[in-house]
């Protein structure tokens, strides 16, 4: 998926992809085409919410589902990616670029 960025990054340009927890989680429509199956690390209810944290390589990554979902731990979940809503920095600065 296509980042809205404002001008192509320099070869080697070091950055930072950010997403709220909000923008990855379940896709029950099959509308987000960047899905992955993440082995859940650990599910933190919290009512209405459940947070899961997702390992992604060396990175944790927290997805936000509805209340009753009960994912196991130590198992892989099928998560979706909002790329529309994903923000791009620069990893020195830490300016945003898109």
């Amino acid at each position: 998926t296509p980042l809205p960025l404002p001008a192509p990054l320099a070869p080697g340009r070091k950055v930072v992809l950010g997403i709220r927890p909000e923008n990855i989680g379940d896709d029950p429509t099959g509308a987000v085409p960047l899905r992955l199956d993440l082995p859940v690390e650990i599910v933190e209810p919290t009512g209405s919410d459940v947070f899961l944290w997702l390992r992604l390589g060396s990175a944790l990554l927290t997805a936000r589902l509805p209340g009753n979902a009960q994912p196991p731990v130590g198992a892989p979940y099928p998560v979706a990616f909002d790329m529309t809503r994903a923000v791009v920095f620069d990893a020195d600065s830490r300016q945003r670029i898109a």
